[in-house]
């Protein structure tokens, strides 16, 4: 019998994970960020696998919810006939139109995967209904109830959930002022886990007393659970990947309910084998298999924390917005709570002047907290331990003051895929044709995630630069340079249209607002491009066009193998009397392609003061780029080229705990490092912007003006040239420029002429400071005051409004 009871545990496991995924789908291809950073450049093989068998694995799936429901389909329980009916309608509609054509994205994809995950909640009913009858109920007395034992264990778990962190930001090296903001750490958890058993007494309230209390209680647990469950998805998971409104909550609760359900089955599954009966809503779903014994407890703990360790200091490298990591120390409460609460016995039950004073001591210890703790050094905490930053995100407001501006921002950000967005005719100048004479060769390396302080030409101390270094003593490296955009989803759009952008992934068809590609057509120049997942976008197809690193998915794109190609078709490519222009994005410094491949360095390769992986594999790419110098200098076409070395934006490593660039727009994010060559006719024709306010929207009007097309169109949100004809003022920027995330809800300034940085993150809803005067990423600087805080978000809102005219996109028709 436990034999058949586990393969039917099996079969129904199989069929949840394969709805789980199906509704994991929906919402990847319905949110703009991981749809075209998830799903189209297939980050996740595995998972990409599953959407292309999708069909096969419906069936699947169908097959082992039959297995697994065997015994009630024999029995002919109408709620178990009509999920397989449900299902198998589900599978041949699966069939007829498989989930990859949703890969347009949209409601469709959403409303498929909400499907997948009703099944799940659907099947745990099932389930827990066949045994709701045999388990066993105790009934509630006035003068007992389990409020006591569950406030000790809600304490123990605090205290075992902050050491647990503490004692890991402490091993990795936190500084003495973080320490000392471990204290007010202390007090948050304990705060926090109180909360735990302020609701519990109110759901013990409700569910009131006699034999019925304890079947209410519970229900009323699976509620208030399953409430909790919908946040942490809506605040955590999805806040982290973009996705807002009332279509993520409806799909959090969707996922939160099925959660909880699950358990809940379970739970009454394993107490119906028990004569032990239910007393509480806590003992139900904390304690399902009942008491455990001290020894058990303590050998618990310490697999759940050595885990939890090694979970954590693995997600940290790689981590959206600390989403992983936030995630593991949610489990590490969950788990923490129920083995104390497991463990503890029966423990007289806390009176209602306790429970006032404990209910009052919640907010005025988020005040004492929040009036405490300096920001900075907070964030710096929250950056290496995830627990607090998960306190701090509970006790932290949602919107708070500013909510007004981030409905505002949240209005410009993310435009769904389904709203119309009609592209607007970008022209730097009027009238373009093709200029007379010889045109130089154009080579475009923009390496994806290269951080501008990882370049020796910017930075003295990275030695492991040394090719880079020569090619910038022989051009012109620009000493104050900027992406408009942090992450590649709109960063390396906004280089070929030479110009910000409508928030949306994207506008189609792009070519009217690319001005890069208009000016290579008029002046007749063969493309070699690594046509990465964007491109494939945003590029009008050109069967002229040849694509480098052909058959090769964006993620595996090699700096070294794309240069070793471009040099061969330079050789051997012909056609000669054109002129040519390349293009291709190396993803070796991504930071996902460093998690790929083991995050490690060299055996024998050292970086000190710098993160090792990243260096070493900058250090391999930039001996094929001088590799490739050296192949124009002997084929004779270095003389007569643009060569241009920049990055779509940077990438944290280690500041403060943070890793990637999804969400984020630090200092090391959007400082880039740009260098570039041309001609010694050009040279002597132009001066550069060598340590003007520059950014990569300004690469695509240089080459306007460097083939003789001086740009008469030169206004915000539009770049400029980074070079001046000799004699000419060169126009420096000198007020507040914006900057943006692509993926998230986060805008800043870069002000005074670079030497400063205004941060506004309504994804985590805070606002930063920083002087990037100060070393070579900048240092945070003091919170801005009330009136520097709302004139700076002022100027946010003009220079999103004057975007949102010059591409006639309205707001107000979402």
């Amino acid at each position: 019998m436990m034999r058949r009871d586990l393969a039917g545990a099996a079969g129904r496991a199989a069929f949840v994970a394969i709805c789980a995924l199906t509704g994991l789908y929906g919402v990847f291809a319905y949110v703009p960020f991981t749809f075209t950073q998830v799903i189209q450049t297939r980050l996740f093989e595995p998972f990409s696998r599953f959407i292309d068998w999708h069909s096969a694995f419906a069936w699947a799936g169908l097959a082992a919810l039959a297995f697994g429901e065997r015994r009630h389909l024999r029995a002919v329980l109408p709620g178990a006939v009509a999920l397989m009916t449900v299902a198998a309608a589900a599978a041949i509609a699966c069939t007829v139109r498989p989930l990859a054509r949703f890969q347009s994205g949209g409601p469709a994809a959403l409303g498929a995967g909400a499907i997948g995950i009703v099944l799940i909640i659907w099947l745990a009913g099932v389930e827990a209904h066949a045994v709701w009858f045999r388990v066993k109920w105790a009934p509630r007395r006035p003068d007992t109830d389990d409020s006591g034992r569950l406030f000790a264990a809600a304490i123990l778990a605090a205290l075992f959930s902050w050491a647990l962190f503490a004692v890991t930001t402490i091993v990795r090296g936190a500084a003495a002022p973080i320490r000392e903001e471990l204290l007010w750490s202390l007090l948050a958890h304990l705060v926090t886990f109180t909360g735990v058993f302020v609701a519990a007494a109110v759901a013990t309230g409700l569910a009131g007393t006699g034999d019925g209390a304890a079947r209410r209680e519970c229900a009323i647990w699976w509620l208030a659970l399953t409430t909790v469950v919908a946040a942490l998805i809506d605040r955590v998971v999805f806040a982290g990947i973009a996705f807002g409104g009332v279509a993520a909550w409806a799909i959090a609760a969707l996922f939160a309910a099925a959660i909880t359900a699950c358990w809940a089955s379970m739970a009454l599954a394993s107490r119906a084998a028990t004569p032990r009966p239910v007393e509480s809503g806590a003992d139900l779903f904390f304690a399902p298999g009942g008491r455990r014994s001290l020894r058990l407890t303590a050998l618990r703990l310490i697999v759940l924390a050595v885990i939890a360790v090694a979970l954590t200091t693995r997600a940290a490298v790689m981590d959206w917005n600390y989403l992983a990591q936030k995630l593991i120390a949610f489990a590490v409460w969950a788990a923490a709570l129920s083995t104390m609460y497991a463990t503890l016995p029966a423990i007289r039950r806390v009176g209602a002047t306790s429970l006032l004073a404990v209910a009052c001591l919640a907010p005025i210890g988020f005040g004492v907290v929040e009036a405490r703790r300096d920001r900075a050094t907070a964030d710096r905490l929250a950056g290496v331990n995830p627990s607090f930053r998960l306190v701090r995100d509970a006790i932290v407001p949602a919107a708070g003051s500013h909510s007004e501006l981030f409905a505002f921002l949240g209005k410009r950000t993310n435009i769904a895929r389904e709203q119309e967005v009609d592209p607007v005719d970008v022209n730097f100048v009027d009238g373009l044709a093709a200029s007379a004479g010889d045109k130089p060769h154009v080579f475009m390396f923009v390496v994806d995630s290269l951080r501008r302080d990882y370049v020796g030409a910017f930075n003295p101390a990275a030695t492991f630069t040394p090719r880079i270094d020569a090619f910038a003593k022989e051009s012109v490296a620009f000493t104050n340079a900027f992406t408009r955009y942090g992450a590649t989803g709109l960063s390396e759009p906004s280089i070929w249209a030479g110009s910000m952008l409508v928030h949306k992934q994207y506008v189609t068809p792009f070519g009217p607002m690319n001005t890069l590609e208009k000016l290579l057509a008029a002046e007749r120049y063969r493309q070699v491009v690594s046509m990465d997942s964007i491109l494939k976008v945003i590029l009008t197809p050109d069967p002229g066009r040849r694509e480098l690193d052909a058959g090769i998915a964006t993620k595996d794109y090699d700096g070294c193998r794309s240069l070793v190609e471009l040099g061969q078709i330079l050789r051997y490519g012909g056609e000669a009397a054109r002129p040519l222009f390349a293009y291709t994005q190396p993803q070796n410094l991504h930071i996902s392609s460093i998690t790929r491949e083991g995050a490690t360095a060299p055996e024998g390769e050292s970086y000190p003061g710098f993160y090792a992986p990243y260096a070493s594999r900058l250090k391999r790419l930039d001996g094929c780029f001088g590799a490739f110098i050296d192949t124009l200098k002997e084929i004779g076409l270095y003389d007569h080229s643009i060569v241009v070395f920049t990055a779509d934006h940077g990438d944290s490593l280690g500041e403060d705990g943070r890793f990637g660039h999804a969400y984020t727009i630090f200092p090391e994010i959007l400082r880039i490092p740009l260098i570039v060559h041309v001609p010694r006719p050009l040279t002597e024709a132009f001066t550069p912007a060598r340590d003007s306010l520059v950014f990569s929207t300004d690469i695509a009007p240089t080459m306007y003006a460097l083939l003789g097309h001086a740009p008469t169109a030169a206004a915000f949100p539009l770049g400029r040239p980074l070079f001046a004809p000799k004699g000419a003022p060169i126009a420096a920027r000198s007020g507040d420029e914006l900057v943006a995330s692509s993926y998230g809800t986060v805008y800043g300034l870069i002000q005074q002429a670079g030497q400063r940085l205004y941060i506004v993150d309504a994804v985590n809803f805070q606002d930063y400071v920083y002087d990037l005067r100060a070393g070579l990423i900048g240092r945070r600087d003091a919170d801005p005051s009330d009136a520097e805080r709302a004139k700076n978000q002022q100027t946010i809102r003009d220079q999103l409004d004057a975007v949102d005219r010059f591409y006639r996109f309205e707001p107000s028709s979402r």
